[in-house]
């Protein structure tokens, strides 16, 4: 199983001034391989960013995590999955849906 950490964008919460409004902006339209932006299903529903590049494994062991009942759709898990493989492999693939939602994103800017 692997893990990474989710880190809240705004001020204050991790250490004053960690991520400048616009770098999030720009990982907000997908343009960094490394960084996903979304807001996590809890309640206090907060915008947060994925870093793929603290990605690590983690034990089997019931005690290793936590199960929390949230659950991706099928059409979630593969942009997820197609931006983790863009960061490992460094080129987006063409006919992806993330690339489709990066272009968009990027030419509204």
């Amino acid at each position: 199983m692997m893990s990474s950490w989710w880190t809240p964008t705004q001020e204050g919460i991790v250490r004053p001034g960690r991520w400048n409004r616009e770098f999030v902006a720009r990982i907000m339209r997908c343009a960094y391989s490394q960084y996903m932006f979304d807001y996590l299903p809890i309640p206090s529903g907060r915008e947060s960013i994925l870093r793929l590049n603290h990605v690590q494994p983690i034990g089997a062991h019931s005690e290793a995590y936590e199960l929390t009942g949230y659950c991706l759709s099928a059409p979630a898990l593969a942009v997820v999955e197609q931006q983790f493989r863009w960061f490992r492999q460094g080129a987006l693939e063409k006919a992806t849906e993330l690339f489709e939602i990066r272009n968009t994103l990027l030419e509204d800017a």
